[in-house]
């Protein structure tokens, strides 16, 4: 999950723009602890879930820092012309060789995330999806407050199992 939190030009303002990806939207939700058909074996559902926990942690971080001076925030780069694919082969290879002239170069992309945590007008924004620097629709599973807390425990958890973090930097 790439994560930035800096302090800003807002001020005393800090802003975290995580990056969720269109592709968050497209995640399915587990049924009785197992995901739907093709699992976890299926690259791009797994790239799918990874953007859609970045989208969820933005949210939850929202909750938790809400007014003590921080924003968080999930940006949507888009399709972006990466060197994520240069391993693919057969179809997928094909796909992204086809697509390249609709890909977003990587200067392009990067532009919400810079606009969230710089713009003034995004200043007390917070618990917002972006994408083209502009409020966009998440997927719903972003927004469930239980998802949220969730995977909130389970990064505590790891990160305090690892000595990463204190359990004390991680309460808000």
């Amino acid at each position: 999950m790439a994560a930035s939190i800096e302090a800003s030009s807002k001020g005393s303002t800090s802003a975290a723009a995580l990056i969720a990806g269109t592709a968050s939207v497209n995640a399915s939700p587990r049924r009785n602890g197992r995901r739907p058909r093709g699992g976890s074996r299926r690259p791009l559902a797994a790239y799918e879930t990874t953007k859609l926990l970045a989208a969820v942690f933005a949210a939850e971080l929202a909750r938790r820092t809400h007014g003590i001076g921080i924003t968080a925030n999930a940006a949507d780069p888009g399709f972006v012309r990466t060197n994520l694919g240069c391993h693919a082969t057969g179809a997928f290879r094909l796909f992204l060789t086809l697509t390249r002239p609709f890909q977003s170069p990587p200067r392009k992309a990067a532009a919400t995330a810079i606009h969230l945590a710089t713009a003034p007008q995004t200043a007390t924004a917070t618990g917002g999806y972006y994408t083209r620097s502009r409020p966009g629709k998440p997927s719903p599973l972003a927004r469930d407050p239980e998802l949220g807390h969730q995977l909130w425990a389970q990064s505590t958890t790891l990160l305090t199992a690892t000595d990463a973090a204190t359990s004390d930097e991680l309460t808000f």
